[in-house]
Parts: C-alpha cells; sequence; structure tokens
C-alpha cells in the first residue's frame, strides 16, 4: 500500500502581467508586513528599504504616463528592484511558514502571499484569478465532479470572519466585481444537489489587481 505524500506548503508569488499590477502587488505586502509587525519582526528586505524601492517604483510609473523620453526604461529597472525584493519577502515568509506548518496559510495571508501544496498534482477545488478586462474583479472555477448542480460563492475581506454571499450561478465558474484592489480576499464555493448543499470548500486567498 502506498502511504500519501504529505502536501508541504510552499510560499508563492503571483505574477502580474504589468508594472501597475506588480505596484499594487508590492504595496499589498508592504501592508501586510507592516499591520503584523508582531509576526514579521524581521522583514528581508527592512521595511524601510521595501518602502523606499516602492516609492521609487510609483514615481516612475506616474512618470511613464508623460511620455517623457526614457521614463519605460527607468521603471522597468525600478521594476526590477522591487520584484527582487519581492522574492526576498517570500523566502522570509516561507522561513515562518516552515517553522510553523500548521498555521502556514494565515501566515502567507497576512503578509499578502498566497500557499501551494508541493506533491498535490490535481485540480484544484477551487481557483481564482484576476479578471484580465476589469480592475477589482476576480474569476472564480470550481472543479465540477461531474455531478449536476447549482453553484454557491462567497469572498471575505477580514481574513474569514465575515463572508459575503454572492450570486448563485448554474456554471461552475463565476466573476466577483466591485472589490477594492491591493486588498487581499478570501474565497470558497460550495455546489447544491438534489441531495442538499455540500460543505464549503476550502478558501482560497488572492491579491485584488
Amino acid at each position: 500500500m502506498t502511504t500519501p505524500v504529505n502536501p508541504h506548503p510552499k510560499v508563492v508569488l503571483r505574477s502580474p502581467h504589468t508594472a501597475l499590477a506588480w505596484l499594487v502587488l508590492a504595496k499589498a505586502v508592504y501592508d501586510g508586513l507592516s499591520n503584523n509587525k508582531g509576526l514579521f519582526v524581521t522583514p528581508n528586505p527592512p521595511l524601510p528599504q521595501l518602502s523606499a524601492d516602492i516609492d521609487a517604483l510609483d514615481t516612475a510609473e506616474t512618470a511613464t504616463h508623460t511620455r517623457v523620453k526614457g521614463a519605460a526604461a527607468t521603471r522597468d529597472a525600478k521594476l526590477v528592484i522591487v520584484k527582487a525584493d519581492l522574492a526576498k519577502v517570500c523566502v522570509y515568509v516561507q522561513v515562518l511558514c516552515d517553522a510553523d506548518p500548521a498555521n502556514a496559510a494565515t501566515i502567507a495571508q497576512s503578509a499578502g502571499l498566497s500557499l501551494r501544496k508541493v506533491g498535490v498534482h490535481s485540480k484544484a477545488e477551487l481557483s481564482a484569478k484576476p479578471n484580465k478586462t476589469t480592475s477589482g474583479s476576480v474569476d472564480l472555477v470550481a472543479k465540477l465532479g461531474g455531478v449536476k448542480a447549482s453553484h454557491e460563492w462567497e469572498y471575505s475581506t477580514d481574513g474569514g470572519k465575515v463572508w459575503t454571499t454572492t450570486t448563485s450561478t448554474l456554471r461552475a465558474k463565476t466573476t466577483i466585481t466591485g472589490l477594492t484592489p491591493a486588498t487581499t480576499v478570501l474565497f470558497r464555493h460550495r455546489a447544491i444537489t438534489k441531495t442538499g448543499p455540500d460543505a464549503w470548500s476550502q478558501s482560497v486567498s488572492m491579491i485584488v489587481v
């Protein structure tokens, strides 16, 4: 008999498609670290450095809208620095998660980051990704499981203390709109079959862009 592999939490940094989205993500990560200093005691890079690098990217991104020659190249150079900073944050948070795997999800979410489980190759019960056309919107897709059902969706902006119900659907996917960019939101789903409602799925976390 084969013993199932115990999945280990892995801190991941979702890669946005634009410099502006990276800026939003970086600000959310900074806010997560600075608002939870009791948990993140010695972040790497230090918060003043991370803040300065983010501010430099913010200034450079704003300058690109003036179409000044060289502004885009300057912005891209500042973006490289911020990406490197965020990679270091991931390593730092990973160490904390490894030391306390039972609370890894909470630790990662507090830092504005996400977790994936190494060794789990099956399709996720629920997946979330930014809507490509509308800021503040998130596309959700649930695993079908081959059962005819309607679907209920909820989200939480306070770490799962309070859940907001959205419109039910007959398909295993939906788009939630009107969310605040640069905030971390939890999402969950359950199917309603002829035998009644299933249990809520494990929540997934995402930074809204």
